[in-house]
């Protein structure tokens, strides 16, 4: 298996099978941290958009917005969460962070706040969510949730799925 999680893995059948489930020691955080700043910047300036429409040959510029001085929700500040904030320190960011484990010692960072995940959801301009599949965290992200975000707010999930009930999405 590469990358952590066994969620998306049928256990049982393969102990049955006598098949052996391996998965890599090493976790892809900062692959993933960087891939979400990738994100952030595609849909802050609308990068995507502009390269479809040219390769239609349609220009219609469309003004994006500045990822510096926004605010970046965190959910699950784990290593992948760490690092995501590490790399856009230099963004000059306000931080909201939701975590299962709330430390105020983290070192690296300033501007950040941990906080419920409904102010979270409502202060917040990006959201990046990276937390574990867990039963707790199964439809983690639901109606509730989303109906606090700002109009302009961008969700992003690079964590499982199934973190974010899609009927209410």
């Amino acid at each position: 298996r590469l990358g952590v999680g066994m969620d998306n893995i049928d256990i049982i059948y393969a102990e049955k099978k006598n098949i052996n489930i391996y998965k890599t020691r090493t976790t892809p955080a900062l692959a993933v941290a960087e891939l979400s700043l990738g994100m952030m910047l595609n849909l802050l300036r609308n990068i995507s958009l502009h390269n479809s429409d040219l390769k239609k040959g349609i220009w219609s510029k469309k003004m994006g917005s500045l990822l510096t001085g926004k605010t970046l929700g965190i959910i699950g500040f784990g290593s992948i969460g760490k690092h995501l904030a590490d790399i856009t320190r230099s963004f000059h960011l306000k931080y909201l962070i939701n975590d299962v484990k709330v430390s105020n010692n983290y070192a690296g960072l300033e501007n950040y706040k941990f906080c419920s995940l409904e102010k979270l959801f409502r202060d917040s301009d990006i959201i990046s969510i990276h937390t574990n599949l867990t039963d707790k965290s199964k439809g983690l992200v639901n109606y509730n949730l989303l109906s606090k975000m700002k109009p302009s707010a961008h969700l992003i999930n690079t964590s499982r799925g199934e973190v974010i009930n899609e009927k209410d999405l």
